[in-house]
């Protein structure tokens, strides 16, 4: 974590040794520091100042060390392995991550084996003005001097720089090179960072750099530098051996943590016998996840190693391996889900479903979309900012919605793949509906947005822009979203919960399809009746017009037929029966062997009358099916409106039939009236008024 002061600069950077490692127990001074930028990108350099055999594993993180001869947690730490032998007087960078190194002060601590019990191997501290070690680690910047140190010997500290590396002699025994490396008068630091092409590219260490023998010591190689495994998934394994044959047998005990199963049952500890003659010789240990179901997310299981015998070199020796558990169990969702999510130019659609087996009350529940900036403050929010007033909707007059229904809400210039006349809710904008990838939907169960009151929930950031052009299916009854900062649906930890999908798949899928907008997996979608077009445009014609209503079926259960009328509603109409040829209610029937997107016409008659009505719509509702099938509702687009255009026009008895100002001559102009009647017209009698109005101002 990179941490910053405006008061106090400082850093430290140390280096630290346990016995762990996978070919060699190191020992303080065996390396050291040679190069160093605290500002980004994070780089550090050493030097070997004995031979490291291949496989030695260095543990680096950033947490520093206290008084009480312990780490100071919650920072990073990173794992260098010797991919081959390193010589001594051989640079290496090892290419840290994990630890975040900050100019502002840090340290990274460097170890083998147990975290309780490391040997530290060399250190190096920057400590605001006074080029001290600190007397204890108070902070994720300070650290005392690590035990079994010495400054000057195998550490150093200096007045604080961010940046610096060794510019001394790079030849002599191991002892001369330690004294001069650990002496800040041959360093050359700055506050700016420095290429790393400055540094010592090697040295030459003289008389018995290398240790001539190895240290009896457990060794572990863990694939790839860690252990990873997934509950119902992936396993890992790790390797153990010894680094020398033991004079007698030695017996290796490795207890996992209840989480993890190395092969004899979750949390059973199991043996390893190392002989004086294969003890050498590595024995493969696999990890597997204890797969339960409880809600857990990622953890750490620790399995701990211990070895017993009577050869004394091996006997007490432990270690540990830590071992990254993914969870495959999420906790449960509401019965009220956002069961798909769908963004595309003006087509945007939120699929919500009812899962549950009773019926849900939506008095007071608002549906709000928290946009651009705002797009994570739900997570926290406890009002809705006057920026979002536009961006939410009460859908209290929807009533309930039943178990295993189905509504789309978008808004009206949506086409494709559902057109705004066939979702349940269609608004202008501004509304919850003219949303950004950018932007949050989240559904609560209160007028007043509140974590607490969050029903569900498909949340991106606005940074991401995650949800911008495709589509997001709910894969599962499992809670979609967290209020974690930086969490979305694309994130890892929802792979079980939400499938990305192409706009392109939910576009070609059909009723009944998880991707199709309006049915989900999660639900028994019902056999659906619907009008396939929501508005129909006739106009009153001398020859006579008709207009057509197109009625569909979809997923029908190719075993009972079913019937439904379409009804004139009358108190919602402004033309009557009589517009429409006396128009009075029919009934569609689709049979048995109808398929999914069959369609029936209904044909009305536009009565063409002599009254001058304006135009006017008559609007058909669906009504009354009838069937054997248990399972058929009418679709979202239950109504049809035919709008009727008039052709009769009412004609004055007197027009004005010319307005002229020859020339812009004011004694020229004239107005010209013309009776369009049959009889003569008394003007004085009847109070005929020609009145002139003028623009003012």
């Amino acid at each position: 974590m990179k941490k910053f002061s405006a008061i106090y600069k400082y850093f430290s950077f140390i280096l630290v040794s346990a016995l762990t490692a996978n070919a060699q127990t190191l020992s303080p001074g065996d390396i050291a520091i040679i190069g160093f930028n605290f500002d980004n990108p994070d780089q550090i350099a050493f030097v070997a100042l004995t031979e490291i055999p291949s496989g030695t594993e260095i543990k680096f993180t950033d947490n520093g060390w206290k008084s009480d001869d312990t780490f100071r947690a919650s920072e990073g730490t990173f794992t260098y392995t010797a991919a081959s032998t390193i010589s001594a007087g051989t640079v290496v960078d090892p290419g840290i991550s994990g630890p975040a190194l900050s100019s502002g002060g840090d340290q990274v601590l460097a170890y083998q084996g147990d975290n309780s019990s490391p040997t530290f191997i060399y250190a190096i501290n920057s400590d605001g003005s006074s080029g001290t070690w600190q007397s204890n680690a108070t902070s994720a910047a300070t650290s005392a001097l690590p035990t079994g140190l010495t400054n000057g010997t195998d550490a150093i500290a200096f007045v604080e720089r961010d940046n610096g590396y060794y510019s001394g002699t790079t030849s002599g025994t191991k002892a001369e090179l330690l004294t001069a490396i650990s002496d800040p008068a041959n360093w050359t630091t700055n506050n700016g960072r420095i290429d790393s092409s400055n540094w010592p590219a090697a040295f030459t260490v003289s008389g018995g750099g290398d240790p001539g023998t190895t240290t009896p010591g457990l060794l572990l190689s863990q694939s790839d530098g860690s252990t990873n495994v997934t509950e119902g998934g992936a396993t890992d394994s790790f390797d153990v051996a010894l680094s020398t044959l033991p004079s007698d047998d030695v017996t290796i005990t490795l207890t996992p943590g209840a989480d993890v199963d190395l092969g004899s049952g979750a949390g059973v500890a199991i043996d390893l016998i190392f002989t004086t003659a294969d003890g050498t010789s590595a024995q493969t240990v696999t990890v597997t996840a204890f797969d339960d179901s409880d809600v857990e997310g990622t953890e750490v299981s620790t399995i701990s190693i211990s070895a017993a015998s009577t050869d004394a070199d091996y006997n007490s020796l432990s270690d540990q391996v830590d071992v990254n558990v993914t969870d495959n169990d999420f906790e449960s969702s509401g019965d009220l889900i956002i069961s798909q999510y769908y963004e595309k130019g003006n087509d945007k659609y939120v699929e919500v479903t009812n899962i549950g087996d009773s019926s849900i009350d939506l008095t007071n529940y608002t549906i709000v979309t928290w946009n651009n900036s705002l797009a994570e403050d739900y997570k926290t929010a406890t009002a809705l900012p006057d920026d979002l007033v536009n961006f939410t909707v009460d859908l209290t007059s929807f009533g309930s919605i039943d178990p295993d229904q189905t509504m789309v809400f978008t808004n009206t210039s949506a086409d494709t793949p559902v057109s705004a006349g066939n979702a349940d809710l269609s608004l202008d904008y501004p509304s919850p509906f003219h949303f950004n990838g950018n932007d949050s939907i989240v559904i609560y169960n209160s007028a007043t947005p509140n974590p607490a009151n969050i029903v569900d929930a498909i949340g991106f950031t606005n940074s991401g822009n995650e949800g911008a052009d495709k589509s997001f299916v709910r894969a599962g009854a499992f809670k979609g979203y967290d209020l974690t900062l930086g969490s979305s649906a694309s994130s890892s930890q929802f792979d079980g919960v939400w499938i990305e999908i192409t706009n392109a798949t939910a576009d070609a899928a059909s009723y009944r399809d998880d991707e199709y907008i309006g049915t989900t997996a999660l639900a028994i979608a019902p056999t659906a009746i619907r009008f396939v077009t929501t508005n129909v445009v006739a106009a009153e014609d001398d020859g006579g017009v008709t207009a057509d209503l197109t009625i569909e079926i979809l997923g029908p259960d190719g075993v009972n037929s079913v019937s439904v009328d379409v009804v004139l509603n009358s108190g919602s109409s402004t033309a009557d029966a009589a517009d429409i040829d006396s128009y009075s209610t029919q009934t569609v029937t689709f049979p048995s062997t109808a398929i999914s997107g069959a369609q029936q016409t209904l044909t009305i008659t536009i009565t063409d009358d002599s009254d001058v009505e304006g135009n006017e719509e008559a609007i058909f509702d669906l009504s009354n099916i009838v069937s054997s099938n248990t399972n058929v509702s009418i679709g979202a687009a239950s109504a049809a409106t035919l709008t009727i255009q008039d052709n009769d026009i009412e004609i004055p008895a007197i027009i004005i039939s010319e307005v002229a100002d020859p020339n812009d001559n004011s004694n020229a102009r004239f107005v010209e009236l013309y009776n369009a009647t049959d009889s003569t017209i008394d003007l004085a009698a009847d109070n005929w008024n020609l009145a002139r109005f003028i623009q003012t101002g």
